[in-house]
């Protein structure tokens, strides 16, 4: 077995929702995830880094308008963006190592709609 020396990590989430006018529900969030994974300075080149994680969404519920439904019917926008920390990694084989040393980080952006509603 070849151990990887991954770690258990803590993560960090917090919420919060308002509801300005019943029909209207305003959310956002925040994660923070410690990456699990050791500086990859061996063999192996799993590149994690810490990442935070924040949200923000919308959603409007409202009767259904083509009248099929009884049960109100919610339309939801969501935006989310995942930031890494830079990661420097410094290869324990120095020049021989064919990749070399590096930094890693970015960041993720996402979008989304969804609709729901009760059968």
């Amino acid at each position: 077995d070849v151990d990887l020396q991954f770690r258990d990590v803590p993560v960090v989430r917090v919420g919060l929702e308002q509801s300005p006018h019943p029909q209207w529900h305003l959310r956002a969030g925040y994660t923070w995830r410690p990456t699990p994974a050791p500086v990859p300075t061996q063999a192996f080149n799993h590149i994690d880094s810490d990442a935070h994680v924040f949200g923000v969404g919308a959603s409007f519920t409202f009767q259904d308008p083509l009248e099929i439904r009884r049960n109100p019917v919610s339309v939801e926008l969501v935006y989310q963006a995942t930031v890494l920390e830079d990661l420097r990694v410094e290869k324990a084989a120095g020049a021989a190592d064919p990749v070399g040393s590096y930094t890693a980080g970015g960041a993720i952006h996402s979008v989304g709609i969804g609709f729901r509603h009760a059968l």
